[in-house]
């Protein structure tokens, strides 16, 4: 089985965060998959000031200007 991601470990990413913008630093990520090797869902540890802590890939973005495209 062959995983890819989206974002890599140490790249800078935008997310929100109780309703704020937050930049951080991808420090791990965490892949779900079930018994039967169906991709479930794909977290990403972020580290900043403003966060520290697992969040979804659907609520990270590469740029800031992504991210409020999004709203």
């Amino acid at each position: 089985m062959k995983i890819e991601t989206k974002y890599d470990i140490g790249q800078e990413v935008w997310c929100l965060l109780d309703h704020s913008l937050a930049q951080g630093e991808i420090s791990k990520i965490c892949i779900d998959v079930d018994d039967n090797g169906n991709y479930i869902d794909v977290s990403y540890f972020i580290k900043s000031v403003m966060v520290n802590g697992w969040i979804c890939e659907k609520y990270i973005f590469q740029t800031k200007e992504e991210l409020l495209k999004s709203l």
